[in-house]
């Protein structure tokens, strides 16, 4: 398990940096919620190869549920060549609680939300850009132990970078997005370690001068803690 873990970030950062183009789209880690009833709240960190997430979300009802997710990263190397690597986004969601049988449930959520990159490589000129992203997603969990989770999430987005600068040259990118990703959550009744991984599929582009900014994967570690935070 450690090692996997370990080739799967090695794998991630390779791509990063011997990227021909600047990855301006990391996409966040899906907020993959098993909210089952009124009151149940929630929280997730997690550590991204370049940017912390934290996600919130709480049942309002037994049906009625909200999410809130938020990234963060800041890097700047002192080598010769100045590198940055700054990342943030925030979002907010409103869903639907439905239990399936007696031991499926699945939560779906639709939200909005903004971000800004600013990356800017070795010896290479900066890119900086903001965007908005509109979502779908639908999170189950099909195993639930007191020890063990195992969900699916699926996250279909609309991403649109209104100012997207390579340098001098103005870009454009927005395109429909599918992020699948699989959870798995360890530890105790309420606190796990966990593990998440994805991807980040375009469904259609529309970039100038075909460069991809978009990092087609999702992988990062992290903790999760639910409990009832009202009756």
């Amino acid at each position: 398990m450690k090692n996997a873990v370990i080739l799967c970030l090695v794998f991630v950062l390779v791509v990063l940096f011997n990227s021909c183009s600047h990855v301006m789209y990391i996409p966040n880690t899906v907020n993959s919620t098993f909210l089952e009833e009124k009151g149940e709240l929630e929280l997730s960190l997690y550590a991204q190869p370049m940017a912390y997430d934290f996600h919130a979300a709480c049942a309002l009802t037994d049906k009625l549920a909200i999410m809130s997710n938020f990234t963060y990263g800041s890097a700047e190397s002192s080598s010769e060549y100045k590198e940055i690597n700054k990342r943030q986004f925030a979002e907010f969601g409103i869903g639907y609680i439905k239990k399936i049988r007696n031991f499926n449930i699945i939560n779906c959520f639709l939200g909005f939300g903004k971000g800004s990159a600013e990356e800017q490589k070795a010896d290479k000129i900066a890119a900086t850009g903001d965007y908005n992203r509109m979502f779908l997603q639908i999170s189950g969990g099909f195993v639930k132990t007191g020890n063990f989770d195992l969900v699916s999430g699926l996250r279909i987005c609309y991403l649109d970078f209104y100012n997207l600068m390579d340098g001098e040259a103005k870009k454009k990118l927005d395109t429909f997005l599918i992020e699948p990703a699989i959870t798995g959550r360890i530890g105790w009744q309420n606190l796990k370690v966990q593990m998440q991984c994805g991807f980040s599929f375009p469904l259609e582009k529309n970039v100038t001068d075909e460069i991809d900014y978009i990092l087609p994967f999702i992988f990062a570690v992290g903790v999760n803690y639910r409990f009832h935070l009202f009756h």
